[in-house]
């Protein structure tokens, strides 16, 4: 199975849930200050805002995949840095998911969505502590 994106444990993948668009948000933030006689002058303090959307479709009637679907809820919900990786191993860093909205559709008798539009949302984040990631490795976090 080919990994198209992979969130920590969450992997994006061509099924169950697949990544069909990302979207990425970069910044670098400056202090602007006023000199006389010039433009003003802006002074580099460092990285801003770093975000990624990946969208995704599950066709949990046909391919499974809720069970992806909690695994995210529950990373989001813990709150802890992710390691993210593209496809083709390039690693992006350490993000941690923000947002996730769901979008089903084709209700099926049950009530869930033959067809699931997922867009999972994550923000660049600083590194775990050793412990913190240990922690989180052995399910251990609060």
């Amino acid at each position: 199975m080919t990994t198209l994106f992979q969130v920590g444990p969450l992997q994006f993948e061509i099924d169950p849930l697949n990544a069909h668009a990302v979207d990425r948000t970069a910044s670098t933030e400056f202090a602007k200050k006023d000199v006389i006689g010039r433009r003003q002058v802006y002074e580099h303090t460092g990285e801003g805002i770093d975000k990624l959307s990946i969208h995704g479709r599950l066709f949990p009637l046909k391919l499974g995949g809720l069970g992806v679907l909690s695994l995210a809820h529950s990373i989001r919900e813990q709150g802890a840095a992710q390691m993210v990786v593209r496809g083709d191993g390039l690693v992006l860093g350490w993000f941690v998911i923000t947002d996730i909205s769901e979008a089903h559709t084709y209700l099926s008798a049950d009530g869930v969505g033959q067809l699931i539009e997922v867009t999972v949302d994550i923000e660049r984040a600083d590194k775990p502590s050793q412990q913190e990631y240990f922690s989180q490795l052995m399910n251990l976090a609060p």
